[in-house]
């Protein structure tokens, strides 16, 4: 059986030094590091990426991609990634994407501040994604994009602030996919909660 990975990603703005983690970040474009060690996990054949407790600030995207050296590979084969944090006390700072492509990923136990998730799968590269236990608070949201095989979002915090206008307060869109759960989820949808999704979509929203 392939073995599972764990790499260590830890902020110096929290405290963290280079003894504590693989790769440490100094608060500043903070996403070279965590896509560093992304594809370093991937080059190890997938596994966990531990983000320490902190603040990390994103001055582009984040990428869990997976281009299997140009070669086509049967879904059933993609490597898993695991993004996971240390509960509200890890906190992406966008305004930024986590980017999800031929690999399944999974993300649990952070903190997304106005950090969106996009599902970039086309045709036949079905990738398979999982969220749980997050916080995700006024602009954040969720894309699963084009032929996701399977998402599941469960036990996360939904918080969505008045100000923002209805295109911007879309928690989910699903385009097209396969088995999509979204269930014990805590949507704070404010005072006005709901609108309706374009002619071409079809969604599931606040």
């Amino acid at each position: 059986a392939a073995r599972s990975c764990r790499v260590t990603v830890g902020t110096s703005a929290a405290g963290w030094t280079e003894e504590d983690c693989d790769y440490l970040c100094d608060g500043s474009a903070d996403e070279a590091e965590l896509n560093a060690a992304i594809a370093a996990l991937l080059t190890l054949g997938g596994g966990k990426l531990m983000i320490l407790a902190g603040t990390y600030s994103l001055t582009g995207d984040i990428r869990v991609a997976d281009d299997h050296g140009g070669a086509y590979v049967e879904a059933e084969d993609y490597k898993s990634v695991w993004l996971c944090g240390e509960g509200g006390g890890t906190v992406l700072s966008g305004p930024y994407t986590i980017q999800h492509e031929k690999c399944r990923l999974r993300i649990s136990s952070l903190h997304l501040e106005d950090v969106k998730i996009k599902c970039m799968s086309q045709y036949i590269d079905y990738s398979e994604f999982t969220m749980h236990d997050c916080s995700v608070p006024a602009s954040g949201g969720i894309v699963v994009w084009e032929n996701a095989a399977a998402a599941e979002v469960r036990n996360c915090r939904f918080s969505v602030n008045d100000q923002y206008t209805a295109g911007e307060r879309l928690i989910f869109l699903v385009l097209s996919g396969g088995k999509i759960r979204i269930q014990d989820n805590i949507i704070d949808a404010g005072q006005n909660g709901e609108y309706a999704p374009s002619e071409n979509t079809h969604g599931i929203n606040i």
